[in-house]
């Protein structure tokens, strides 16, 4: 606030005088910097955003190792892949364009042939019953059904070796 004996002009004036020393690029030094924390904020998400993708394509390397010796030991077990179907928002099972192995005996997570990982809960309207659906692939995961219900998830390898096992239908 201005005081009663001084002009606006002059205590706006005084306000915006930086203190001796500070950077006189940063106009809000003398407000607890709330203009270089918003920065900050800004630069600390964006490096949290790069370490955590960085993490993710850690972990999808990881995984698609698993899922080429998988692809290996399979053809050596002489299980063949089957093709896949998918299941719609909407509860219907649509068949897909691929082919592969059920990780799971829900079947909403699956190998396909060529080694792509793919989850099997797709949209899908009307017409993906008579038509079908194209499943795109996702990056594979260490842990399947992270995030669901207790006992649907676990690490890729036990899924994988379930498969192998025939313990899968």
């Amino acid at each position: 606030m201005a005081k009663v004996d001084q002009p606006v002009e002059a205590a706006t004036a005084q306000r915006d005088v930086a203190p001796a020393g500070a950077d006189p690029t940063d106009a809000h030094a003398d407000q607890g910097g709330s203009a270089s924390s918003g920065d900050d904020r800004a630069g600390d998400a964006r490096r949290l955003a790069e370490m955590m993708a960085a993490s993710a394509r850690i972990e999808a390397n990881e995984a698609q190792t698993l899922i080429d010796r998988f692809l290996i030991d399979v053809a050596k077990a002489q299980r063949p892949a089957t093709p896949l179907r998918a299941r719609t928002l909407d509860g219907q099972i649509v068949k897909t364009d691929k082919c592969g192995w059920y990780l799971n005996n829900k079947h909403s997570v699956a190998i396909g042939d060529d080694g792509s990982y793919y989850l099997l809960n797709v949209p899908g309207g009307f017409m993906a019953r008579f038509r079908g659906v194209r499943l795109v692939a996702s990056p594979p995961s260490l842990a399947v059904g992270r995030g669901g219900p207790d006992g649907d998830g676990g690490s890729l390898k036990q899924f994988l070796e379930r498969v192998l096992a025939g313990q899968v239908i």
